[in-house]
């Protein structure tokens, strides 16, 4: 992880450019420490070094802004060694590589029990530096840290809630950080623009979002405009932010079975939607969308088994 004068450096811009791709294109989305200073990750200074190369090469930042991330990583090459360090950018280091210690970024189930055991005691400041030593490997990609930690983390918390072993206001409390936390990684690049867009929400007394946001990272990551709606959602507010951002897709997320007065509610309210134009899509997804899938599909919803076959159903158009 780097401060901004040192990612600068290695990605071969001024701290001033950087900060202006960062706020106005949302090139690269920096981590805050808890001292209030913004972290980069080698996965950005990638990210700059191969937006400068495009930009030195005749394309304006808006245009590359705009380009999958990949294309841009590509621009950037193989990781080439840093320029020597300077001893300030190495002082400026040290508290990360501190803060780091001996963790293991292929296997993060020590520190999810930590968090577990932080959330229990309602220890936030246990908590976020158990989330700052894992962000700040320097060895994890954005989506790496969603995928071996934040994600897995927040599915426990819904393990131990159901469980019985963490109290509803331990699983607000929980996700509630959890949630910031994997918002601030959907690429920023890719929740605005042209790209399709989908409104992620859990439905009306829907109180567990775990599962949706896996899917709004995933859908991120496929180079979707999510339009994040979080927890207990009015159907008619699913539809009027759907219409007024002129997205085509709507995900839900359920975790417990929908009695049939939910399912009509939903479909009385989303299906008018959903039928006035041959390309848009309702997909459910969620343990409680397994367990009702029957009635669901029987009410012409479409039901997802999992993150990948979902977005696969929203790029068919067909069912599960």
């Amino acid at each position: 992880m780097y401060r901004i004068r040192r990612a600068a450096e290695l990605a071969g811009v001024s701290p001033e450019l950087l900060r202006a791709w960062e706020r106005r294109y949302g090139l690269v989305s920096p981590i805050r420490t808890d001292s209030g200073y913004r972290v980069y990750t080698d996965h950005d200074v990638r990210v700059l070094r191969g937006a400068k190369r495009l930009v030195d090469g005749g394309q304006s930042i808006a245009e590359v802004a705009q380009l999958p991330p990949d294309e841009i990583l590509a621009a950037a090459g193989g990781p080439p060694a840093p320029p020597a360090a300077s001893a300030a950018s190495l002082r400026e280091q040290e508290p990360l590589r501190e803060a780091r210690g001996s963790l293991d970024p292929l296997d993060l189930g020590p520190q999810i029990e930590e968090a577990i055991a932080s959330i229990g005691a309602f220890d936030q400041e246990r908590l976020e530096g158990t989330m700052f030593r894992v962000m700040s490997l320097g060895v994890l990609a954005p989506e790496e840290i969603c995928d071996r930690f934040l994600l897995p983390l927040l599915a426990a918390i819904g393990d131990e809630w159901e469980a019985g072993r963490l109290s509803i206001a331990a699983e607000h409390f929980g996700s509630a950080l959890i949630r910031s936390k994997i918002l601030r990684l959907i690429e920023p690049d890719r929740s605005r623009g042209s790209a399709p867009g989908i409104v992620c929400a859990c439905p009306a007394g829907e109180e567990h979002e775990g599962a949706l946001l896996a899917f709004a990272v995933s859908a991120s990551r496929a180079g979707l405009r999510v339009i994040y709606l979080g927890a207990d959602t009015p159907a008619d507010d699913i539809v009027r932010a759907a219409e007024r951002t002129g997205a085509p897709i709507v995900a839900l997320s359920v975790t417990k079975p929908l009695m049939p007065a939910e399912i009509q509610a939903l479909v009385l309210t989303l299906e008018p939607w959903r039928a006035s134009s041959s390309d848009r899509s309702v997909v459910v997804g969620g343990r409680g969308a397994l367990r009702s899938r029957h009635e669901l599909e029987a009410a012409g919803l479409r039901v997802a088994d999992r993150i990948d076959g979902g977005l696969r159903a929203l790029r068919r158009g067909a069912p599960q």
